[in-house]
C-alpha cells in the first residue's frame, strides 16, 4: 500500500510537471489568439475580402459580399503563424477548411489563405493580391 501511494504521488507529480512545462505555449497561443480577436475591415477597398470578425475560436468573414462563419484554429507556435478556417455556415465550402497562415505588425493583419478544402497551405505570404493560387488581405482593426 505504501509503495502504492508513492507511485501515486510520483505520477501526479510527474503529470504536474509537463502541465507546467506546457503553460509557456498555451499562454503565448493565447496573447496572440487574443491579438487577433476583434473586427477587422479591408486594408484596401479592392480587396474581394471586405471584413473578418474573430470572437474566441470563432471567425465571420465577407468574401466578395458572400459570409461564411465557422471556427478557428490558431498555431501561433510556427511562422508564419499558421490559421485553418472550418466553413460551418455560408453559402458553400461547408465542412471545409481553408489552411492559411496570418501576422499582425503595426496594427496590420495580413491573412494568406488557400481555397478551402485545398491540401495545400501557403508556406509565405503571395507577394500580391490577386495570386490564383492563395487568398491575400490585409486588414486593420475596426475602430469599436
Amino acid at each position: 500500500e505504501r509503495s502504492m501511494n508513492t507511485l501515486g504521488k510520483t505520477s501526479f507529480a510527474a503529470l504536474l510537471v509537463a502541465i507546467v512545462a506546457a503553460a509557456p505555449a498555451t499562454a503565448a497561443d493565447k496573447a496572440k489568439k487574443i491579438a487577433l480577436e476583434g473586427n477587422w475591415k479591408a486594408d484596401k477597398d479592392v480587396a474581394l475580402v471586405k471584413y473578418m470578425k474573430f470572437t474566441r475560436n470563432k471567425y465571420e468573414v465577407n468574401i466578395g459580399g458572400e459570409v461564411y462563419k465557422g471556427t478557428l484554429k490558431l498555431n501561433a507556435d510556427k511562422t508564419p503563424q499558421q490559421i485553418d478556417l472550418t466553413v460551418t455556415d455560408g453559402p458553400k465550402y461547408k465542412g471545409k477548411t481553408a489552411l492559411g497562415i496570418v501576422k499582425i505588425k503595426d496594427g496590420v493583419l495580413t491573412w494568406c489563405s488557400s481555397q478551402p478544402g485545398a491540401k495545400r497551405r501557403p508556406s509565405r505570404f503571395a507577394e500580391k493580391i490577386g495570386d490564383a493560387r492563395f487568398l491575400l488581405a490585409t486588414f486593420k482593426k475596426a475602430k469599436k
